[in-house]
């Protein structure tokens, strides 16, 4: 298996080839900035994964109905993983202004000063509960993504296994930084640079995506310890 370093350093080293060819850049920039047409840059994230070690710089940007539909699938698992902490967040966030600001302040007096502090707190809430989705919901995606089947995203038992082989102590770390990454970028509040970065970020994450998934990795002694054909 490939260590945390060894998989930025070398997905690190795959992305930037997407600037061999800039107009595929801007191409791809451009989708990501228009609404549901960005779909296209989530299925190009899932090519770069399902074809892995065969492509050694970003695919072409070709057959973007079929990359339309494949990152529909991607957004839909997404979508299913994190709806129900979404709308508990919401809830609670919610409720929680509410009976400060409209009834605590009225009845009470408490300040609403103390407003910023419960934002805050909802805040790191809301991070939290989307991380603990995260360590389950990207390797099944990843899972979903390797064997062609939609189902495998939901394949719990499969999916612990994975990150068993990866180990946790290499898993969780590589998952706490993707997420932290995407975090500040969709906490933007221009939404072309949010747009720009997404893009690129997705090409990044794509290629390290791959690296984490234990099935195709192997370390160079594993390879040499691999009986050659004759």
């Amino acid at each position: 298996m490939y260590s945390l370093s060894e998989n930025l350093n070398k997905s690190w080293a795959f992305f930037v080839r997407l600037f061999d060819d800039i107009s595929k850049t801007i191409i791809l920039i451009i989708f990501q900035i228009i609404p549901v047409v960005n779909f296209i840059v989530l299925g190009y994230g899932y090519e770069i994964i399902r074809q892995g070690d065969t492509i050694e710089e970003p695919p072409p940007l070709d057959n973007l109905g079929d990359l339309f539909f494949k990152g529909l699938k991607v957004f839909i698992v997404a979508l299913i993983y994190f709806i129900i902490p979404v709308i508990v967040v919401i809830l609670i966030l919610g409720t929680t202004i509410f009976n400060i600001v409209f009834y605590q302040y009225v009845r009470w007096g408490v300040p609403l000063f103390w407003v910023p502090g419960v934002l805050l707190t909802a805040y790191a809430a809301v991070f939290l509960i989307g991380l603990a989705v995260s360590i389950i919901a990207i390797m099944g995606i990843i899972h979903f993504i390797k064997t062609g089947d939609m189902g495998k995203a939901f394949a719990f038992n499969e999916i612990m296994d994975l990150i068993k082989k990866v180990g946790w102590d290499t898993y969780l770390p590589w998952v706490l930084l993707m997420y932290i990454a995407c975090y500040v970028i969709f906490s933007l509040q221009n939404w072309v640079i949010q747009a720009i970065l997404s893009a690129l970020f997705t090409v990044f994450f794509a290629r390290s995506a791959h690296y984490i998934y234990p099935a195709e990795v192997a370390t160079p002694e594993e390879l040499e310890e691999k009986p050659k054909d004759n």
